[in-house]
């Protein structure tokens, strides 16, 4: 083995790195990038790819467009047999060949298809009927945005689609306008911001589908650290494209009282203030999560004794209500002016109250209800006397 290599083990998978690696360069400028902060990423993605590959029986191709040194797309090859034929892409030949010899030394690289493109050139060509792919992942650095159409048009009907974005100061509402440029709504920087991030991103790509007679069917999506992540399920059909329309809206925002709405339209008053409410969109209102997937995927988690996997995805099956926001409890009680009480006495309080309550796999300090901010805060008063 080449002196300036190491091997290393995730999953199951054995990988090439360089030993020289630096986990914050940018992929372009560095030799051949390898991220391992990203390993939680690719656990959870090989759980949700896996079990989209249980749930349907003619999942057959996976492409990683980005694939580096094949972190991702080696795991799909080694980790789920069922996938016949995995696609790796990238534009470093150097990182290119190191996961090809990461596929000799894992014995899948039969099943592997190596190719040296920039990652336009390299959907467009597997953009006709008898090309197209059952899984697309694309993980870019930055925004995805200028990809999603071409990524749509490569997809088989019933296929899947992973996409990440780290621009996440942009879809988080630091730079609003960057956000509606980029993924055709705008956003708002709120203490849900994280939510409303996943929400524009989903939304854009529901935008682009509908332009091509396609819907979307969200699996699952999560904020996580410096990223967002999302997993649809497309199928083709002006009958799907109309339903996905549906589930574009606004979520307005009232920063006097933290009153929201979600509705068609950006609202200019809000009821209770009679001031003008900000808002962000449009964006993806609807759910989010597909209980089946996630179901099958902790099963998967569970038996590959990845606890942290188990914890975390769990926390979206448990989520009570889809409406893209929550209530962070600390900004309410610092504004009260009071303790924080414990956020189970909270979410018990308000099932009690009659409200649907629990916590949300966006933030560890929030909750998810369907109840108004006003009696919400009147129930953490009353709990922190």
């Amino acid at each position: 083995m080449n002196s300036n290599l190491e091997k290393i083990v995730e999953g199951k998978t054995k990988l090439f790195i360089p030993k020289d690696n630096i986990v914050n360069h940018h992929p372009r400028k560095f030799p051949a990038f390898f991220n391992p902060l990203a390993k939680f990423n690719r656990d959870i993605s090989i759980g949700i790819y896996k079990a989209f590959t249980e749930i349907n029986d003619n999942v057959f191709t996976f492409a990683d467009c980005l694939s580096g040194l094949g972190s991702r797309g080696l795991r799909v090859a080694v980790e789920i047999p069922k996938i016949e034929t995995v696609y790796l892409n990238d534009f470093n030949k150097l990182a290119l060949d190191l996961a090809c010899n990461s596929s000799k030394i894992n014995n899948v690289n039969d099943k592997c298809k190596f190719s040296l493109q920039e990652v336009e050139q390299f959907l467009i060509s597997h953009s006709s009927s008898e090309t197209k792919f059952n899984i697309l992942d694309l993980d870019p650095f930055g925004s995805p945005s200028r990809y999603i159409d071409i990524a749509l048009r490569s997809l088989q009907n019933n296929g899947l689609l992973s996409i990440t974005a780290t621009d996440t100061a942009v879809l988080c509402g630091v730079y609003p306008i960057v956000s509606k440029r980029k993924y055709g709504g705008k956003s708002l920087k709120t203490e849900y911001c994280h939510e409303l991030a996943v929400r524009l991103l989903v939304g854009s790509i529901a935008s682009a589908a509908a332009k091509l007679d396609i819907g979307i069917y969200p699996l699952f999506s999560h904020f996580n650290k410096h990223y967002v992540r999302a997993y649809v399920n497309i199928k083709f059909g002006i009958k799907h494209a109309n339903q996905t329309l549906l589930n574009l809206g606004y979520v307005n925002h009232c920063f006097k009282c933290g009153h929201r709405l979600i509705n068609l339209n950006s609202i200019n008053n809000c009821e209770y203030c009679n001031i003008d409410m900000n808002y962000s969109g449009p964006l993806w209102t609807g759910k989010l999560n597909q209980k089946k997937i996630i179901e099958q995927a902790i099963k998967n988690f569970e038996k590959w004794e990845m606890n942290d996997c188990v914890k975390f995805i769990t926390l979206a099956l448990d989520e009570c209500v889809d409406e893209p926001t929550y209530f962070v409890v600390h900004d309410i009680t610092h504004k009260l002016k009071v303790i924080c009480p414990p956020l189970d006495k909270i979410i018990d309080n308000l099932r009690t109250s009659g409200y649907k309550a629990s916590r949300t796999i966006f933030n560890p300090n929030g909750i998810k209800t369907n109840c108004k901010i006003q009696e919400c805060k009147k129930i953490i008063k009353d709990l922190a006397i």
